[in-house]
């Protein structure tokens, strides 16, 4: 993702693209910060649950590892509730308050 993130960026620096990614700095360090958290912890919680449920199982060698599966349902939804109480406390968007 960061890789895909910097190319955005730079697209929309080059062709002033600012509603996808906004010229105000506090709301382009707000994005940046959000996009650097997720890496440990959306991100994270994924894998796990990717690796036990598929990656896996799909080899053939291993079955679904359950503990994996709790650990990685119990990092996404803490990841989760910290983007509402974090990040979306006072708006429905990361930083705006309506959609394009």
């Amino acid at each position: 993702m960061m890789v895909d993130f910097s190319f955005r960026k730079y697209l929309c620096n080059k062709h002033n693209i600012h509603s996808l990614y906004p010229k105000d700095l506090q709301q382009r360090a707000k994005i940046e910060a959000f996009t650097h958290w997720q890496h440990l912890n959306l991100r994270y919680g994924g894998s796990i649950l990717f690796v036990a449920l598929f990656s896996q199982p799909a080899s053939g060698k291993m079955p679904i590892d359950e503990k994996s599966v709790q650990l990685g349902v119990k990092v996404l939804k803490a990841s989760l509730e910290r983007i509402e109480q974090i990040y979306l406390k006072d708006t429905p968007f990361l930083v705006v308050t309506h959609c394009l």
